[in-house]
Protein backbone atom coordinates (compact mmCIF):
# COMPACT_ATOMS: atom_id res chain seq x y z
CA UNK A 1 0.00 0.00 0.00
CA UNK A 2 1.59 3.67 -1.08
CA UNK A 3 2.33 6.02 1.83
CA UNK A 4 0.59 9.06 1.98
CA UNK A 5 0.98 12.13 4.17
CA UNK A 6 -1.44 11.14 6.74
CA UNK A 7 0.33 7.82 7.44
CA UNK A 8 3.89 9.72 8.30
CA UNK A 9 4.87 10.08 12.09
CA UNK A 10 3.93 14.10 13.39
CA UNK A 11 7.41 14.60 13.78
CA UNK A 12 7.73 14.12 9.85
CA UNK A 13 4.96 16.62 8.86
CA UNK A 14 6.73 19.21 11.31
CA UNK A 15 10.15 18.65 9.61
CA UNK A 16 8.21 19.02 5.71
CA UNK A 17 6.54 21.67 7.03
CA UNK A 18 9.26 23.76 8.48
CA UNK A 19 10.62 23.44 5.25
CA UNK A 20 7.70 24.08 3.09
CA UNK A 21 6.89 27.31 5.04
CA UNK A 22 7.71 30.46 3.20
CA UNK A 23 7.06 33.64 4.76
CA UNK A 24 10.62 33.88 5.85
CA UNK A 25 11.59 36.41 2.98
CA UNK A 26 8.62 38.33 3.76
CA UNK A 27 10.01 41.57 5.27
CA UNK A 28 8.20 42.27 8.72
CA UNK A 29 5.79 44.33 8.29
CA UNK A 30 4.24 43.55 5.37
CA UNK A 31 2.21 46.32 4.96
CA UNK A 32 2.85 49.52 3.54
CA UNK A 33 1.36 53.45 3.43
CA UNK A 34 -1.57 54.18 2.24
CA UNK A 35 0.00 55.66 -0.85
CA UNK A 36 0.94 52.24 -1.77
CA UNK A 37 -1.81 49.70 -2.44
CA UNK A 38 0.22 47.02 -3.29
CA UNK A 39 -1.28 43.23 -3.42
CA UNK A 40 -0.31 41.34 0.09
CA UNK A 41 2.61 39.52 -0.03
CA UNK A 42 0.95 36.77 2.22
CA UNK A 43 -1.27 35.02 -0.71
CA UNK A 44 -3.29 32.10 0.87
CA UNK A 45 -3.11 30.42 -3.24
CA UNK A 46 0.42 30.12 -2.61
CA UNK A 47 1.14 29.57 0.83
CA UNK A 48 -1.67 26.65 1.67
CA UNK A 49 -0.44 26.63 5.70
CA UNK A 50 -1.92 29.97 6.24
CA UNK A 51 -5.05 29.82 8.35
CA UNK A 52 -7.83 30.87 6.53
CA UNK A 53 -9.55 33.06 9.08
CA UNK A 54 -13.17 33.77 7.07
CA UNK A 55 -14.68 32.16 10.01
CA UNK A 56 -17.67 32.19 12.41
CA UNK A 57 -16.88 32.62 16.48
CA UNK A 58 -17.73 28.51 16.33
CA UNK A 59 -14.65 27.61 13.73
CA UNK A 60 -12.32 30.22 15.82
CA UNK A 61 -13.26 28.21 18.83
CA UNK A 62 -12.21 24.72 17.15
CA UNK A 63 -9.53 25.75 15.64
CA UNK A 64 -8.58 26.92 18.54
CA UNK A 65 -9.35 24.06 20.72
CA UNK A 66 -8.27 21.23 17.75
CA UNK A 67 -5.50 22.99 16.50
CA UNK A 68 -2.07 21.34 18.26
CA UNK A 69 0.34 23.81 19.87
CA UNK A 70 3.20 23.51 17.52
CA UNK A 71 0.73 24.89 14.78
CA UNK A 72 -0.40 27.49 17.10
CA UNK A 73 2.84 28.31 18.32
CA UNK A 74 4.35 28.89 14.52
CA UNK A 75 1.94 31.17 13.39
CA UNK A 76 3.85 34.95 12.86
CA UNK A 77 1.22 36.54 10.87
CA UNK A 78 -2.25 37.41 11.04
CA UNK A 79 -4.73 38.64 8.32
CA UNK A 80 -8.39 39.34 9.18
CA UNK A 81 -10.68 40.10 7.22
CA UNK A 82 -14.27 38.91 8.52
CA UNK A 83 -17.59 40.57 7.70
CA UNK A 84 -19.76 40.78 10.76
CA UNK A 85 -23.25 40.48 9.35
CA UNK A 86 -26.39 41.53 10.98
CA UNK A 87 -27.44 37.88 12.20
CA UNK A 88 -24.15 37.38 13.79
CA UNK A 89 -23.35 36.93 17.73
CA UNK A 90 -23.25 39.08 20.63
CA UNK A 91 -20.26 41.07 20.33
CA UNK A 92 -19.16 40.68 23.52
CA UNK A 93 -18.71 36.55 22.91
CA UNK A 94 -17.34 37.59 19.78
CA UNK A 95 -14.48 39.72 21.75
CA UNK A 96 -14.21 37.12 24.11
CA UNK A 97 -13.59 34.02 21.71
CA UNK A 98 -11.32 36.70 19.06
CA UNK A 99 -9.41 37.78 22.38
CA UNK A 100 -8.96 33.78 23.61
CA UNK A 101 -8.05 33.24 19.74
CA UNK A 102 -4.83 35.83 20.07
CA UNK A 103 -3.67 34.78 23.01
CA UNK A 104 -3.25 31.45 22.04
CA UNK A 105 -0.70 32.54 18.80
CA UNK A 106 1.96 33.20 20.98
CA UNK A 107 5.09 33.48 18.59
CA UNK A 108 2.78 36.40 16.58
CA UNK A 109 4.47 39.25 15.52
CA UNK A 110 1.95 40.96 12.51
CA UNK A 111 -1.56 41.42 12.56
CA UNK A 112 -3.46 42.89 9.67
CA UNK A 113 -7.40 43.78 10.26
CA UNK A 114 -9.13 44.02 6.86
CA UNK A 115 -12.76 43.53 8.42
CA UNK A 116 -12.95 43.17 11.58
CA UNK A 117 -15.55 40.78 13.15
CA UNK A 118 -16.09 43.26 15.92
CA UNK A 119 -17.29 45.65 13.98
CA UNK A 120 -20.70 46.87 15.51
CA UNK A 121 -20.92 50.00 13.71
CA UNK A 122 -23.28 48.67 11.37
CA UNK A 123 -25.82 47.39 13.30
CA UNK A 124 -28.09 50.44 15.56
CA UNK A 125 -29.29 47.41 17.75
CA UNK A 126 -26.01 46.37 18.91
CA UNK A 127 -25.00 46.98 22.52
CA UNK A 128 -21.13 46.77 22.49
CA UNK A 129 -20.84 50.29 20.52
CA UNK A 130 -17.44 51.38 21.29
CA UNK A 131 -16.56 49.37 24.19
CA UNK A 132 -14.34 46.82 23.48
CA UNK A 133 -12.31 45.92 26.54
CA UNK A 134 -8.45 46.81 26.65
CA UNK A 135 -6.74 44.08 25.40
CA UNK A 136 -3.12 42.54 26.63
CA UNK A 137 -1.25 40.52 24.72
CA UNK A 138 1.32 37.89 26.75
CA UNK A 139 3.64 38.37 23.69
CA UNK A 140 5.31 40.86 21.54
CA UNK A 141 3.16 41.92 18.26
CA UNK A 142 5.70 44.13 16.58
CA UNK A 143 3.46 45.38 13.67
CA UNK A 144 0.17 45.86 13.20
CA UNK A 145 -2.39 47.61 10.30
CA UNK A 146 -5.81 49.24 10.79
CA UNK A 147 -7.35 48.71 7.37
CA UNK A 148 -10.87 48.56 8.00
CA UNK A 149 -13.09 50.85 5.91
CA UNK A 150 -15.37 51.68 9.26
CA UNK A 151 -14.16 55.15 10.16
CA UNK A 152 -15.60 54.44 13.99
CA UNK A 153 -14.03 50.87 14.33
CA UNK A 154 -10.51 52.62 12.61
CA UNK A 155 -10.55 54.88 15.78
CA UNK A 156 -11.72 52.84 18.36
CA UNK A 157 -10.31 49.19 17.98
CA UNK A 158 -6.43 50.52 17.28
CA UNK A 159 -7.49 51.52 21.48
CA UNK A 160 -8.33 48.04 22.75
CA UNK A 161 -5.62 46.39 20.64
CA UNK A 162 -2.95 48.61 19.73
CA UNK A 163 -2.38 49.80 23.24
CA UNK A 164 -1.80 46.26 24.69
CA UNK A 165 1.18 45.24 22.56
CA UNK A 166 4.71 45.50 23.66
CA UNK A 167 6.97 46.67 22.50
CA UNK A 168 4.82 47.78 19.18
CA UNK A 169 7.52 49.18 16.40
CA UNK A 170 5.50 50.08 13.39
CA UNK A 171 1.87 50.81 13.38
CA UNK A 172 -0.80 52.23 10.39
CA UNK A 173 -3.79 54.30 11.29
CA UNK A 174 -6.66 55.12 8.75
CA UNK A 175 -7.62 58.74 11.47
CA UNK A 176 -4.92 60.36 12.94
CA UNK A 177 -7.48 62.51 15.31
CA UNK A 178 -9.25 59.91 17.51
CA UNK A 179 -12.91 59.76 19.23
CA UNK A 180 -12.01 62.62 21.85
CA UNK A 181 -11.22 65.70 19.61
CA UNK A 182 -8.88 67.47 21.65
CA UNK A 183 -6.53 65.02 21.24
CA UNK A 184 -5.10 62.36 18.64
CA UNK A 185 -5.52 59.05 18.52
CA UNK A 186 -1.58 58.38 19.17
CA UNK A 187 -2.22 60.83 21.97
CA UNK A 188 -4.59 58.58 23.31
CA UNK A 189 -2.64 55.51 22.95
CA UNK A 190 0.42 56.76 25.00
CA UNK A 191 -2.24 57.40 27.78
CA UNK A 192 -3.14 53.83 27.74
CA UNK A 193 0.17 52.73 28.07
CA UNK A 194 3.49 54.46 29.08
CA UNK A 195 5.64 52.27 26.51
CA UNK A 196 3.64 52.76 23.54
CA UNK A 197 5.40 56.73 22.72
CA UNK A 198 8.63 55.16 23.73
CA UNK A 199 8.82 52.47 21.39
CA UNK A 200 7.07 53.23 18.14
CA UNK A 201 9.46 53.90 15.12
CA UNK A 202 7.36 53.56 12.24
CA UNK A 203 3.99 55.29 11.67
CA UNK A 204 1.48 55.06 8.49
CA UNK A 205 -1.55 57.45 8.79
CA UNK A 206 -3.90 59.47 6.98
CA UNK A 207 -4.10 63.18 7.81
CA UNK A 208 -7.75 64.80 6.85
CA UNK A 209 -7.62 68.36 5.22
CA UNK A 210 -10.30 69.24 8.36
CA UNK A 211 -7.46 69.18 10.72
CA UNK A 212 -4.77 70.84 9.01
CA UNK A 213 -1.33 69.62 7.64
CA UNK A 214 1.21 71.15 9.73
CA UNK A 215 -0.87 71.24 12.70
CA UNK A 216 -0.82 67.14 12.46
CA UNK A 217 2.87 67.24 12.06
CA UNK A 218 3.53 69.29 14.89
CA UNK A 219 1.55 67.06 16.86
CA UNK A 220 2.83 63.62 15.53
CA UNK A 221 6.33 65.14 16.68
CA UNK A 222 5.05 65.87 19.86
CA UNK A 223 3.81 62.59 20.70
CA UNK A 224 6.01 60.08 19.05
CA UNK A 225 9.39 62.11 19.83
CA UNK A 226 10.90 58.49 18.87
CA UNK A 227 9.56 57.92 15.68
CA UNK A 228 12.31 56.70 12.93
CA UNK A 229 9.88 56.60 9.50
CA UNK A 230 6.52 58.53 9.00
CA UNK A 231 4.25 58.28 5.88
CA UNK A 232 1.47 60.47 5.87
CA UNK A 233 -1.25 60.44 2.64
CA UNK A 234 -4.45 62.20 2.62
CA UNK A 235 -7.83 60.71 2.26
CA UNK A 236 -9.07 58.88 -0.93
CA UNK A 237 -10.49 61.89 -2.99
CA UNK A 238 -9.01 62.24 -6.48
CA UNK A 239 -7.90 65.94 -5.73
CA UNK A 240 -6.10 64.66 -2.70
CA UNK A 241 -3.90 62.74 -4.81
CA UNK A 242 -1.58 66.15 -5.77
CA UNK A 243 -0.29 65.77 -2.91
CA UNK A 244 -0.73 66.97 1.10
CA UNK A 245 1.72 69.10 0.39
CA UNK A 246 2.23 71.48 -2.56
CA UNK A 247 5.55 72.76 -2.84
CA UNK A 248 5.97 75.30 -5.18
CA UNK A 249 9.49 76.03 -6.48
CA UNK A 250 11.09 79.31 -8.77
CA UNK A 251 14.51 80.48 -9.50
CA UNK A 252 15.62 83.51 -10.74
CA UNK A 253 18.96 82.35 -12.28
CA UNK A 254 18.55 79.62 -14.99
CA UNK A 255 22.34 79.38 -14.55
CA UNK A 256 22.85 78.46 -11.09
CA UNK A 257 19.33 77.32 -10.32
CA UNK A 258 18.93 78.55 -6.63
CA UNK A 259 15.42 78.01 -5.63
CA UNK A 260 12.70 79.81 -3.54
CA UNK A 261 9.95 77.49 -2.35
CA UNK A 262 6.36 78.43 -1.66
CA UNK A 263 4.28 76.08 0.60
CA UNK A 264 0.40 75.15 -0.67
CA UNK A 265 -2.05 73.28 0.90
CA UNK A 266 -5.40 74.56 0.21
CA UNK A 267 -4.66 78.05 -2.30
CA UNK A 268 -5.11 76.98 -6.04
CA UNK A 269 -2.69 76.72 -8.74
CA UNK A 270 -3.53 79.64 -10.73
CA UNK A 271 -3.58 81.87 -7.62
CA UNK A 272 0.14 80.42 -7.50
CA UNK A 273 1.44 81.00 -10.09
CA UNK A 274 0.70 84.39 -10.81
CA UNK A 275 3.74 86.92 -11.12
CA UNK A 276 2.87 88.62 -7.70
CA UNK A 277 2.86 85.56 -6.17
CA UNK A 278 6.41 84.28 -7.42
CA UNK A 279 7.61 87.31 -5.96
CA UNK A 280 6.77 86.80 -2.60
CA UNK A 281 8.45 82.99 -3.00
CA UNK A 282 11.64 84.02 -0.96
CA UNK A 283 9.88 85.14 2.28
CA UNK A 284 7.11 82.30 2.19
CA UNK A 285 6.28 81.87 6.15
CA UNK A 286 3.92 78.55 5.19
CA UNK A 287 7.25 76.99 4.26
CA UNK A 288 9.25 78.51 7.05
CA UNK A 289 6.68 77.22 9.77
CA UNK A 290 6.71 73.72 7.97
CA UNK A 291 10.43 73.49 8.76
CA UNK A 292 10.34 74.78 12.06
CA UNK A 293 7.84 72.20 12.99
CA UNK A 294 9.80 69.82 11.17
CA UNK A 295 12.99 70.44 13.07
CA UNK A 296 10.98 68.78 16.18
CA UNK A 297 11.42 65.38 14.76
CA UNK A 298 14.97 64.63 16.64
CA UNK A 299 15.71 61.18 15.26
CA UNK A 300 13.72 60.84 12.17
CA UNK A 301 15.28 58.99 9.36
CA UNK A 302 12.97 58.17 6.26
CA UNK A 303 9.64 59.89 5.29
CA UNK A 304 7.44 60.04 2.72
CA UNK A 305 5.09 63.41 3.24
CA UNK A 306 3.12 62.57 -0.25
CA UNK A 307 5.20 66.73 -0.91
CA UNK A 308 4.02 67.45 -4.76
CA UNK A 309 6.72 69.56 -6.07
CA UNK A 310 5.60 71.96 -9.01
CA UNK A 311 7.99 74.23 -10.85
CA UNK A 312 6.51 77.64 -11.73
CA UNK A 313 9.59 78.56 -14.28
CA UNK A 314 8.46 77.34 -17.47
CA UNK A 315 11.81 75.75 -19.06
CA UNK A 316 11.72 76.33 -23.12
CA UNK A 317 9.34 74.16 -25.10
CA UNK A 318 10.41 70.53 -26.77
CA UNK A 319 10.15 71.60 -30.68
CA UNK A 320 7.23 70.00 -31.85
CA UNK A 321 7.29 69.34 -35.89
CA UNK A 322 4.68 69.95 -37.13
CA UNK A 323 3.23 70.92 -41.02
CA UNK A 324 2.45 74.56 -39.75
CA UNK A 325 6.57 75.07 -38.64
CA UNK A 326 8.73 75.88 -41.21
CA UNK A 327 12.42 74.11 -40.59
CA UNK A 328 14.48 77.60 -39.93
CA UNK A 329 11.63 77.71 -37.23
CA UNK A 330 12.19 73.95 -35.52
CA UNK A 331 15.94 74.49 -35.94
CA UNK A 332 15.97 78.04 -34.15
CA UNK A 333 14.24 76.33 -31.43
CA UNK A 334 16.49 73.42 -31.33
CA UNK A 335 19.54 75.99 -31.27
CA UNK A 336 18.04 77.94 -27.86
CA UNK A 337 17.66 74.45 -26.29
CA UNK A 338 20.92 73.72 -26.23
CA UNK A 339 22.82 73.97 -23.09
CA UNK A 340 19.18 74.73 -20.99
CA UNK A 341 17.83 72.81 -18.31
CA UNK A 342 15.13 70.31 -19.37
CA UNK A 343 12.01 69.91 -17.80
CA UNK A 344 13.32 66.80 -15.50
CA UNK A 345 16.67 68.91 -14.55
CA UNK A 346 14.76 71.99 -13.23
CA UNK A 347 12.31 68.91 -11.22
CA UNK A 348 15.38 67.57 -9.90
CA UNK A 349 17.19 70.48 -9.02
CA UNK A 350 14.33 71.76 -6.77
CA UNK A 351 14.01 68.72 -5.73
CA UNK A 352 17.66 68.63 -4.03
CA UNK A 353 17.40 72.13 -2.77
CA UNK A 354 14.15 71.25 -0.85
CA UNK A 355 16.10 67.85 0.50
CA UNK A 356 19.03 69.89 1.85
CA UNK A 357 16.48 72.06 3.47
CA UNK A 358 14.84 69.59 5.31
CA UNK A 359 18.14 67.81 5.96
CA UNK A 360 19.31 70.76 7.61
CA UNK A 361 16.53 70.97 10.11
CA UNK A 362 16.45 67.28 11.00
CA UNK A 363 20.07 66.25 10.73
CA UNK A 364 18.95 62.78 10.87
CA UNK A 365 17.06 62.63 8.39
CA UNK A 366 18.70 60.24 5.78
CA UNK A 367 15.85 59.58 2.82
CA UNK A 368 12.86 60.73 1.54
CA UNK A 369 10.64 60.51 -1.24
CA UNK A 370 9.20 63.50 -3.11
CA UNK A 371 6.50 63.98 -6.11
CA UNK A 372 5.51 65.27 -9.28
CA UNK A 373 1.77 64.86 -10.12
CA UNK A 374 1.83 65.83 -13.46
CA UNK A 375 -0.43 69.50 -14.13
CA UNK A 376 -1.26 71.38 -17.40
CA UNK A 377 -1.06 74.80 -16.28
CA UNK A 378 -3.67 75.61 -19.77
CA UNK A 379 -6.05 73.56 -18.98
CA UNK A 380 -5.66 73.13 -15.12
CA UNK A 381 -6.45 69.42 -15.55
CA UNK A 382 -4.37 66.88 -13.10
CA UNK A 383 -3.17 64.47 -15.09
CA UNK A 384 -3.87 60.86 -14.31
CA UNK A 385 -0.65 59.78 -12.94
CA UNK A 386 1.89 60.49 -10.58
CA UNK A 387 6.08 60.07 -10.34
CA UNK A 388 7.83 59.32 -7.01
CA UNK A 389 11.34 60.13 -6.76
CA UNK A 390 13.53 58.71 -3.99
CA UNK A 391 16.64 60.92 -2.48
CA UNK A 392 19.28 60.22 0.03
CA UNK A 393 21.78 61.79 1.96
CA UNK A 394 25.54 60.48 1.39
CA UNK A 395 28.06 61.53 3.66
CA UNK A 396 31.97 61.46 2.60
CA UNK A 397 34.72 61.17 4.51
CA UNK A 398 35.29 64.72 5.61
CA UNK A 399 31.92 64.87 7.11
CA UNK A 400 30.64 66.59 4.50
CA UNK A 401 27.62 65.58 2.67
CA UNK A 402 25.19 65.72 -0.26
CA UNK A 403 22.02 65.01 -1.57
CA UNK A 404 21.40 62.19 -4.48
CA UNK A 405 17.83 61.51 -5.97
CA UNK A 406 17.72 58.53 -7.82
CA UNK A 407 17.71 58.31 -11.61
CA UNK A 408 14.59 55.76 -11.48
CA UNK A 409 11.02 57.23 -10.68
CA UNK A 410 8.55 55.16 -9.45
CA UNK A 411 4.89 55.91 -11.38
CA UNK A 412 1.59 55.53 -9.87
CA UNK A 413 -1.84 55.81 -11.47
CA UNK A 414 -4.44 57.55 -9.54
CA UNK A 415 -6.95 54.81 -9.29
CA UNK A 416 -4.09 52.71 -7.61
CA UNK A 417 -3.58 55.30 -5.29
CA UNK A 418 -6.96 55.82 -3.57
CA UNK A 419 -7.34 54.30 -0.26
CA UNK A 420 -10.42 53.90 1.76
CA UNK A 421 -9.69 52.76 4.58
CA UNK A 422 -11.33 54.90 7.88
CA UNK A 423 -13.96 56.37 5.11
CA UNK A 424 -16.81 54.90 5.61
Amino acid sequence: MKTGLLNLSDDTLQYIGSLIHGDTDIPLPSFHPHTLNFATEIDPVVHKDYMSFRATCKRLFEHNNDAPQSVREGIRRLHIDIFRSSTGNDSLVVWQTFSTFLLSLKSLEEIVIKQSPLCAFRHAHSDFIGRHPDFRFKHQVQAMAFEMNCSKCAKSLPKSLASGSKPLRTLKLAHLQGVNQDETLIKELSNRDVYFSHCLRTLYVKIDGDTGEIASLEKIAEDLPYLQTLALSSFSHVHDLLGLFHLFAHTNSLSDLSWAFKLCCDESYDHLMDPESIQSFSVDPRWSSFLETFAKFKHLRSLDLTINVIICNKPLSDAHQNRNLKRSTVEAQNLARRGQPSRNDFLLSAMKAAAVLMVKHVPTLESDYLWSHHFDRVYSEHDDRSYRYFWKRESSEDGNWDITISDTMECFHDDAMINEDGSA
